[in-house]
Protein backbone atom coordinates (compact mmCIF):
# COMPACT_ATOMS: atom_id res chain seq x y z
CA UNK A 1 0.00 0.00 0.00
CA UNK A 2 2.57 2.70 1.15
CA UNK A 3 5.48 0.59 -1.42
CA UNK A 4 8.33 3.33 -2.57
CA UNK A 5 7.34 3.63 -5.87
CA UNK A 6 3.68 3.05 -5.33
CA UNK A 7 1.15 5.63 -6.13
CA UNK A 8 0.38 6.73 -2.43
CA UNK A 9 3.81 6.35 -1.11
CA UNK A 10 4.80 8.67 -3.70
CA UNK A 11 2.08 11.20 -3.28
CA UNK A 12 2.61 11.34 0.58
CA UNK A 13 6.25 11.82 0.21
CA UNK A 14 5.62 14.48 -2.43
CA UNK A 15 2.74 16.34 -0.69
CA UNK A 16 4.88 17.84 2.17
CA UNK A 17 7.60 18.78 -0.03
CA UNK A 18 5.85 20.25 -2.74
CA UNK A 19 3.17 21.98 -0.20
CA UNK A 20 6.00 24.65 0.35
CA UNK A 21 6.73 26.13 -3.06
CA UNK A 22 2.82 25.70 -3.15
CA UNK A 23 2.17 27.81 -0.32
CA UNK A 24 4.97 29.90 -0.64
CA UNK A 25 3.38 31.28 -4.58
CA UNK A 26 -0.14 31.33 -3.14
CA UNK A 27 0.61 33.51 0.40
CA UNK A 28 2.91 36.08 -2.29
CA UNK A 29 6.38 35.14 -0.38
CA UNK A 30 9.19 36.60 -1.99
CA UNK A 31 10.92 35.43 -4.84
CA UNK A 32 13.46 35.30 -2.61
CA UNK A 33 12.17 32.29 -0.87
CA UNK A 34 12.20 30.68 -4.35
CA UNK A 35 16.12 29.89 -3.60
CA UNK A 36 16.02 28.78 -0.17
CA UNK A 37 13.43 25.99 -1.04
CA UNK A 38 15.28 24.44 -3.89
CA UNK A 39 18.19 24.76 -1.61
CA UNK A 40 16.39 22.15 0.76
CA UNK A 41 15.11 20.31 -2.23
CA UNK A 42 18.61 19.85 -3.27
CA UNK A 43 19.71 18.93 0.27
CA UNK A 44 16.98 16.19 -0.32
CA UNK A 45 18.35 14.95 -3.18
CA UNK A 46 21.97 14.37 -1.65
CA UNK A 47 20.70 12.71 1.49
CA UNK A 48 18.95 10.81 -0.82
CA UNK A 49 22.00 9.56 -2.38
CA UNK A 50 21.19 10.72 -5.85
CA UNK A 51 25.10 12.26 -6.66
CA UNK A 52 25.75 8.22 -6.18
CA UNK A 53 23.86 7.37 -9.33
CA UNK A 54 25.52 9.83 -11.73
CA UNK A 55 27.19 7.36 -13.44
CA UNK A 56 30.12 8.65 -15.38
CA UNK A 57 29.41 12.05 -14.63
CA UNK A 58 32.03 14.35 -13.09
CA UNK A 59 30.83 15.59 -9.76
CA UNK A 60 30.70 19.10 -10.62
CA UNK A 61 28.53 19.27 -13.36
CA UNK A 62 26.24 17.05 -11.86
CA UNK A 63 25.61 18.58 -8.92
CA UNK A 64 25.24 22.05 -11.25
CA UNK A 65 22.48 19.75 -13.14
CA UNK A 66 20.57 18.81 -9.99
CA UNK A 67 20.62 22.22 -8.76
CA UNK A 68 19.04 23.26 -11.91
CA UNK A 69 16.82 21.11 -12.03
CA UNK A 70 15.81 21.49 -8.14
CA UNK A 71 15.41 25.41 -9.51
CA UNK A 72 12.66 24.75 -12.31
CA UNK A 73 11.05 21.94 -10.25
CA UNK A 74 10.22 25.00 -7.08
CA UNK A 75 9.69 27.76 -9.86
CA UNK A 76 6.94 25.73 -11.68
CA UNK A 77 5.51 24.88 -8.13
CA UNK A 78 5.44 28.04 -7.16
CA UNK A 79 4.12 29.95 -9.84
CA UNK A 80 0.86 27.47 -9.78
CA UNK A 81 0.52 28.93 -6.43
CA UNK A 82 0.85 32.47 -7.74
CA UNK A 83 -2.10 31.33 -10.16
CA UNK A 84 -4.31 30.03 -7.42
CA UNK A 85 -3.29 33.72 -5.67
CA UNK A 86 -4.69 35.28 -8.86
CA UNK A 87 -7.42 33.63 -8.66
CA UNK A 88 -8.10 32.97 -5.24
CA UNK A 89 -6.58 35.17 -3.10
CA UNK A 90 -3.58 35.52 -0.89
CA UNK A 91 -3.80 33.12 1.94
CA UNK A 92 -2.52 34.33 5.45
CA UNK A 93 0.18 31.76 6.41
CA UNK A 94 3.46 32.26 8.14
CA UNK A 95 6.65 32.06 5.74
CA UNK A 96 8.57 29.43 8.27
CA UNK A 97 5.33 27.16 7.17
CA UNK A 98 6.40 26.68 3.41
CA UNK A 99 9.99 26.18 4.54
CA UNK A 100 9.10 24.10 7.33
CA UNK A 101 6.46 21.62 4.76
CA UNK A 102 9.64 21.21 2.13
CA UNK A 103 11.80 20.71 4.90
CA UNK A 104 10.20 17.89 6.41
CA UNK A 105 9.02 16.80 2.87
CA UNK A 106 13.07 16.87 2.08
CA UNK A 107 13.91 14.72 5.11
CA UNK A 108 11.07 11.88 4.48
CA UNK A 109 11.94 12.32 0.71
CA UNK A 110 16.10 11.50 1.87
CA UNK A 111 14.74 8.85 3.94
CA UNK A 112 12.73 6.55 1.56
CA UNK A 113 14.36 6.97 -1.54
CA UNK A 114 18.05 6.41 -0.07
CA UNK A 115 20.38 5.42 -3.22
CA UNK A 116 20.49 1.39 -3.06
CA UNK A 117 23.26 0.37 -5.40
CA UNK A 118 20.85 -3.16 -5.50
CA UNK A 119 18.27 -1.22 -7.23
CA UNK A 120 20.57 -0.03 -10.29
CA UNK A 121 22.05 -3.30 -10.43
CA UNK A 122 18.61 -4.58 -11.15
CA UNK A 123 17.71 -2.01 -13.48
CA UNK A 124 20.60 -3.16 -15.67
CA UNK A 125 19.26 -6.48 -15.61
CA UNK A 126 15.92 -5.98 -16.55
CA UNK A 127 17.27 -3.36 -19.53
CA UNK A 128 19.86 -6.37 -20.50
CA UNK A 129 16.67 -8.90 -20.66
CA UNK A 130 14.93 -6.20 -22.88
CA UNK A 131 18.24 -6.05 -25.23
CA UNK A 132 17.94 -9.80 -25.62
CA UNK A 133 14.55 -10.02 -26.38
CA UNK A 134 15.04 -7.01 -29.22
CA UNK A 135 17.65 -8.94 -30.37
CA UNK A 136 15.75 -12.32 -30.17
CA UNK A 137 12.76 -11.16 -32.15
CA UNK A 138 13.02 -11.16 -35.94
CA UNK A 139 12.57 -8.49 -38.39
CA UNK A 140 9.58 -8.00 -39.92
CA UNK A 141 10.58 -9.10 -43.71
CA UNK A 142 7.38 -8.03 -45.38
CA UNK A 143 6.03 -12.04 -45.56
CA UNK A 144 3.45 -11.03 -43.37
CA UNK A 145 0.11 -11.07 -45.54
CA UNK A 146 -1.59 -8.89 -42.89
CA UNK A 147 0.72 -6.68 -43.50
CA UNK A 148 0.75 -6.80 -46.72
CA UNK A 149 -2.53 -6.08 -48.01
CA UNK A 150 -2.29 -2.99 -45.62
CA UNK A 151 -0.03 -1.62 -48.06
Amino acid sequence: MFGKYSQLGIALTSLPLYAGPFLAGWMDASVLALPVLAALFFLGQLGAGKDKSRGQMPLVPFLIMLAGAQLIAVAVVYGAGVLVRLVAGPVGVPLWLPLACTAVGAVIFARRYRYDPREEEAMAAIEDAIDQIIRMTPPDDGDDPDRSSAR
